[in-house]
């Protein structure tokens, strides 16, 4: 395996950071004794700043040992790395071996955020989605932005430094975490071949991905040939009551109430957003409910399946969703492509609009179905919202209406 000039040096300054933060001849407890810290084998650490938010991140990387098939290795990349990182690498390390599969094993690429961050406020903005017209609380809703900067940012950085397969990579995330991954296949499909998503906050925005976002998938699988896999796993507990009495909070703050946590469904929500992404054309879903497990201490266990899933090349991939249907009918304009229609400049897309406003329903209709399609197929949801903010604010600057 050949490493840059640059993860060699950040490897090395993490050896020393770990290495310097309990001197030898004493441990935690204050009693003597020789200690060391430990570093994980074949990993580094380096912080990258977005272009995209402006927000600095901690990135993890472990690879495995041993020299990369031709195609180069498999690749997870997981959110809150500060927390999962180092099982993550285990288990996966620990699945190779007990496989009986070889040396067959993957890159794990952690995003977290520096020492010091407040790392439940920094998740809550990255991790969740814009809820539309509904108001989005404050602290919340960047996840499109934390997508680019995965996409168009880390992916490229990772790819230029390791031998990774790009056409078996996956994303797991847990609680927001497995929310932004649903997040990530409902808006850009084709960007992983898996996608894993542990106990996701579907409840969030009284289930606005399960509603509003779910039904854009279809038309983005039809046009992009993407065939992803999903795992969605919930512990039996995050929906009714762990025995045992409830630790008493310590953190002396009161939660926010966020939209749709008072009657959080967990384990519905989990089991329903797998059903509908079964009967979805194009897609391979698979549930798993642990029994015993709550929100926290599932997460091991998600983990172990979640791989253990990725690596299953006995699963035959599913069939592609089917090509979608040709406009039956002519329209006196074309039907811009979302790309087309983009590129137009706003008082450009207003007097289009005003235009087939005119036209006979039938053909109005027609034409304006092909548009919802086209834009549902090539834009993110949030990016689809602004166009639809921008036609209510000039219809409100020159008096204008839609036609029902």
């Amino acid at each position: 395996m050949h490493l840059t000039r640059n993860l060699r040096a950040a490897l090395c300054a993490l050896s020393a950071l770990v290495l310097s933060l309990a001197p030898a001849g004493a441990d935690q407890s204050g009693k003597s004794a020789d200690y060391l810290g430990v570093v994980i084998d074949n990993s580094a650490t380096f912080t990258m700043t977005s272009d995209v938010n402006g927000r600095t991140y901690q990135i993890f990387v472990a690879w495995p040992f041993g020299s990369p098939p031709a195609e180069g290795f498999p690749a997870i990349y997981m959110t809150d790395a500060n927390a999962h990182f180092s099982t993550m690498v285990e288990t996966s390390r620990s699945w190779s071996r007990g496989s009986g599969r070889g040396q067959q094993n993957a890159i794990i690429v952690g995003i977290g955020y520096p020492a010091g961050a407040d790392i439940r406020s920094e998740r809550a903005l990255d991790l969740t989605m814009q809820l539309g017209d509904a108001p989005t609380p404050e602290g919340f809703g960047a996840a499109d932005a934390f997508l680019h900067f995965v996409l168009d940012e880390l992916k490229p950085r990772i790819e230029a430094s390791y031998p990774v397969d790009t056409n078996r990579q996956a994303l797991f995330g847990h609680s927001f975490g497995g929310l932004f991954a649903l997040h990530s296949l409902i808006n850009q499909p084709d960007a992983f071949q898996t996608y894993l998503a542990a106990s996701p906050s579907i409840w969030w925005g009284e289930r606005f991905s399960l509603k509003e976002s779910l039904p854009r998938l279809t038309p983005k699988l039809e046009t992009s040939g993407a065939t992803p896999r999903v795992f969605i796993s919930v512990g039996e507990f995050e929906q009714s009551a762990e025995p045992g009495p409830r630790p008493p909070s310590n953190s002396g703050r009161q939660r926010p109430q966020l939209p749709g946590v008072a009657d959080r469904t967990q384990v519905d929500d989990a089991e329903a957003m797998s059903k509908l992404l079964s009967k979805t054309p194009g897609v391979l879903s698979r549930y798993v409910l642990f029994d015993g497990e709550g929100h926290g201490s599932v997460a091991p266990a998600a983990m172990s399946r979640a791989i253990s899933f990725f690596f299953d090349d006995a699963a035959p991939p599913p069939a592609r969703a089917p090509a979608p249907a040709r406009l039956s009918g002519e329209t006196r304009r074309p039907v811009p492509t979302a790309t087309e229609y983009v590129q137009m400049l706003p008082q450009a897309r207003y007097e289009l609009r005003i235009d087939v406003r005119s036209w006979p329903e039938e053909e109005r209709r027609r034409f304006l179905k092909q548009l919802k399609y086209n834009l549902e197929a090539g834009l993110w949801y949030g990016e689809q919202h602004a166009l639809h903010l921008e036609r209510n604010a000039m219809d409100a600057k020159y008096g204008t209406r839609p036609v029902e």
